[in-house]
């Protein structure tokens, strides 16, 4: 066992693909991304075994915006030959993280993650990880459907009054900021607004405006796009003209207002006009309100932690 490297990449990568099977395919180009290219990795606590077996460690984002704790470690992913060498890659990254000070350790949910939890398709690493101490806590999923027929199966658009609906540009985009540092200070204002970013792309977004004020938003994301995050990681599965949306929101002082169904419909109304065909919502636990858009469960991750306090 040794500490992994950016040339192990490629290998690793191949090891994923087969370990976690073809829903979840990715290119070596994501792996990289999210791990070395994240600022995230913990280099220590990353091992290759000489078969090819590997664990990449990250810590929490902890002190980039409001909300994650110190000492919150993840496991970005976990791929081995045979159950001890994989109960032995564990076994290392938890040393590593109690050396370090470390709180607790979840299999996935980190920033620039692939997995909000273990896949169902995976229980064999469901057993190992509780084996090794880890808890499980609540199902969630995620959800997917063909934009090709999409249209607001709820007529929202009627009842919405004065808001208007439209995808960002940059003259909104410290609007959108304003939005999320009164509303969603936390994670989604950071993804967001690195994610429009990177893009250089503020369109991705699709905005609810009242008044002159940002009142909600959507995320979306399609083929061709920079930096995948999210659901969209799978986009090798969902095929050609993907799109993914989420997260979305509305402010505390609209809800109620149909304001949340409206700007969901805008989105995926907007991504189907884009040409988007497979279109993925991840790491959700609102299978009815999505359902009542045509979405059903494709993926189930069962989240596990580990606690060291």
């Amino acid at each position: 066992m040794r500490q992994f490297t950016r040339e192990d990449i490629s290998s690793a990568t191949e090891l994923f693909n087969q370990f976690y099977g073809a829903k979840y395919r990715i290119a070596p180009e994501q792996l990289e991304q999210n791990s070395f290219d994240s600022g995230l990795l913990v280099p220590e606590g990353s091992f290759i075994t000489e078969d090819g077996s590997f664990v990449l460690l990250k810590r929490s984002p902890y002190g980039l915006f409001p909300g994650p704790e110190e000492g919150v470690f993840h496991i970005l992913a976990l791929g081995y030959s045979r159950e001890d060498v994989g109960e032995s890659l564990v076994r290392q990254v938890e040393a590593v993280v109690r050396e370090q000070g470390g709180k607790k350790l979840w299999f996935g949910a980190d920033l620039r993650h692939f997995f909000p939890g273990v896949p169902d398709t995976t229980p064999e690493l469901l057993g190992l990880l509780n084996s090794c101490g880890f808890r499980p806590g609540s199902e969630n999923v995620d959800l997917e459907r063909d934009l090709a027929d999409y249209s607001d199966p709820e007529g929202t658009f009627d009842r919405v009054g004065n808001a208007e609906f439209r995808a960002c540009s940059a003259s909104d985009v410290p609007l959108l900021d304003e939005f999320f540092r009164r509303e969603f200070p936390r994670r989604w204002h950071y993804d967001v607004m690195q994610k429009i970013e990177i893009e250089d792309r503020p369109e991705i977004v699709f905005g609810v405006f009242v008044d002159g004020a940002c009142e909600g938003f959507a995320l979306t994301q399609e083929e061709g796009c920079r930096y995948p995050v999210a659901g969209a990681v799978w986009h090798h599965d969902l095929g050609a003209n993907w799109g993914s949306l989420g997260p979305i929101g509305v402010s505390e002082r609209v809800r109620g207002r149909g304001l949340g169904g409206a700007i969901l419909a805008f989105g995926l109304e907007g991504l189907r006009d884009r040409g988007v065909r497979r279109c993925i919502i991840d790491w959700t636990t609102l299978i009815e309100f999505y359902g009542k858009h045509g979405f059903i469960p494709n993926r189930r991750y069962m989240p596990m932690s580990l606690d060291l306090s």
